[in-house]
């Protein structure tokens, strides 16, 4: 399993809008609009695990929803919604993930953040959480505090 340690780098999701954009990632329409709503980012830390649909036991195509709600029967706790256009800027040019995070409300509905790379373009776009997606996409999710811990700088996980 793939983790990173991410930290709240802004305050405001427009503060992370600035920032997408003075970097030259794309941030599609429902994004912006999301990213217009967050305010009040707290200062904090939190430790991602990357699984994919399959790894939480699903098969066939199921929703986002359902890909978020096995996610925490699994004992992973959905991101809070600064990770999506943080991962975007700290991760590498290929990144291709879905963040768990808890829906917000877009334009039609509820949605997820989504960094992906299409062609040239580096992009954080939302994605409607009743759409349907192969079970080997990625996603991240939040390992709870209470089950990390560090030995020699590697990161452990208990009991997930």
């Amino acid at each position: 399993m793939c983790t990173m340690i991410v930290a709240a780098q802004y305050r405001t999701g427009k503060d992370y809008l600035n920032a997408l954009k003075e970097r030259g990632y794309g941030v599609v329409y429902d994004a912006e609009y999301i990213l217009e709503r967050i305010t009040d980012i707290p200062e904090e830390e939190v430790v991602l695990v990357q699984v994919t649909p399959r790894d939480l036991g699903l098969k066939n195509y199921p929703t986002i929803q359902d890909i978020l709600n096995a996610a925490e029967i699994h004992g992973y706790a959905l991101c809070p919604s600064w990770v999506g256009p943080q991962y975007r800027l700290q991760s590498s040019d290929d990144a291709n993930v879905i963040i768990g995070m808890e829906p917000i409300v877009g334009f039609d509905g509820l949605n997820v953040f989504s960094v992906i790379q299409s062609g040239e373009c580096l992009l954080l776009l939302a994605i409607y959480v009743e759409h349907h997606l192969e079970i080997d996409r990625p996603f991240v999710f939040v390992v709870p505090a209470d089950k990390v811990y560090e030995t020699d700088q590697v990161l452990a996980f208990l009991d997930i």
